[in-house]
């Protein structure tokens, strides 16, 4: 079952994130700044969101960098069944057009 390629790779999205998928197959090349755009690409997200992603560790969640590749951080944090395990979270990062519009009257 081990693919060499390939890492197992788990999402938990937090609400309102929907993913169609939460498990997946990611080439070990891949770096984590492409997962998180691939990612996107299959969720709809206001334009004022911001995506953050965060790897699970022995120590709770930890932020990563993204330009690390899948296989760095696969050898440092997946857990004892092989599996790397991420939380996804959007963040109002921009502001609202609301609450802009407010400081404009």
């Amino acid at each position: 079952m081990d693919d060499p390629k390939n890492l197992h790779v788990i999402v938990e999205p937090i609400s309102p994130i929907k993913l169609d998928h939460k498990k997946f197959l990611v080439n070990r090349d891949t770096t984590i700044g492409q997962f998180i755009y691939k990612l996107r690409q299959r969720m709809t997200l206001k334009q004022e969101e911001a995506l953050f992603m965060h790897v699970k560790g022995k120590n709770g969640e930890e932020a990563i960098s993204i330009s690390q590749l899948m296989s760095q951080v696969h050898h440092e944090y997946k857990n004892e069944q092989g599996i790397l395990v991420f939380v996804l979270r959007s963040e109002e990062v921009f502001g609202s057009f609301k609450l802009y519009e407010q400081f404009e009257k």
